[in-house]
């Protein structure tokens, strides 16, 4: 009985943090990162001409629960998880910057790859200790706007449209670690920015993101409403020091035969300090976003290096 008993608590222990497990949505990210869209949310490229931005972002987090069991025993359980994406955006904007309507799409690559290290055991009546160590690397799921349309009035930009989110990512049932989520998501944003150059840029992004179902699993991760924002000041014309922020915030609980665990729905703040300098048409960008407040996902902090220049 007590084998069986330690055999059952091992095992869930492993899928606790398997796939379709604990934090929210499935595997413990969306397609959302914090910070990504923070910096100039509002403003289109102003070349009539192909854009290309390049992101590398670093991130490292782990989360820990721990029980009691019927005897006595203490159990815990523990994931750490780290996740690189390099990002190649192309954007393609037309009409000439002004006060009039301008449109564009943009289309976004993303090579991710991710560790994941779960630990589990017992202290007391028996102990027990176990290890899992998974990782994955590869293109992600790429995402595209088909149509974004802007305007300027102004020092103030604004921007809306529909970013889409494609299943290209190399997706394995039950991994710890996995380059794509397996399903679709359908993000409506707007992004708004007060901008005088050489001076400041306050910038606000909001998006919605609706998930749609992986099949592979039967789970439908929750609605999400994500802000990123930027307040800088200008030291000279090419440098700008500031901060930044986002806040990730699950509206909706997760759904079907494969979230076992419940409808937990997810939190996650950040906030932190960003430099950026510009030299003749391209721009150089790092930011630190740690988190806080976190809820039923991986705690960590993220790092980002952005890179930017019309062709």
């Amino acid at each position: 009985m007590k084998i069986r008993s330690l055999f059952a608590f091992a095992l869930g222990a492993t899928l606790f943090f398997s796939g379709a497990a604990v934090w929210s949505e499935e595997g413990g990210r969306g397609h959302t990162l914090a910070g990504d869209k923070a910096s100039f949310a509002g403003v289109l490229p102003a070349q009539t001409a192909p854009t290309f931005r390049f992101k590398m972002m670093f991130y490292d987090g782990n989360v820990e629960k721990n029980t009691k069991s019927t005897l006595g025993a203490s159990r815990w359980a523990e994931l750490d998880r780290a996740v690189s994406s390099t990002q190649f955006e192309l954007a393609y904007v037309k009409g000439e910057p002004g006060e009039s309507w301008r449109y564009g799409v943009e289309l976004c690559m993303p090579l991710v790859y991710e560790s994941a290290a779960a630990y589990f055991g017992q202290t007391g009546v028996y102990d027990i200790a176990g290890y899992y160590y998974d990782y994955e690397g590869g293109l992600g799921d790429i995402s595209f706007i088909p149509l974004m349309v802007g305007k300027q009035i102004g020092s103030n930009h604004f921007k809306t449209g529909v970013r889409l989110y494609a299943p290209t990512g190399y997706y394995r049932e039950g991994s710890l670690a996995q380059g794509g989520l397996n399903y679709w998501t359908y993000s409506p944003f707007l992004g708004l920015s007060n901008v005088v150059p050489g001076k400041r840029e306050l910038s606000l992004y909001t998006g919605y993101d609706i998930r749609e179902r992986n099949t592979d699993t039967d789970y439908k991760s929750g609605d999400v409403l994500h802000m990123d924002a930027v307040a800088a000041i200008y030291t000279d014309m090419q440098t700008a020091i500031g901060i930044t922020g986002s806040l990730y915030q699950q509206l909706t609980a997760d759904k079907g035969s494969g979230a076992v665990f419940g409808s937990f729905q997810a939190q996650s703040y950040t906030v932190g300090p960003l430099i950026r300098h510009t030299a003749g048409n391209m721009s150089f960008e790092f930011k630190w976003l740690p988190e806080f407040s976190v809820m039923n996902r991986t705690e960590g902090s993220s790092f980002w290096l952005n890179f930017g220049m019309p062709f």
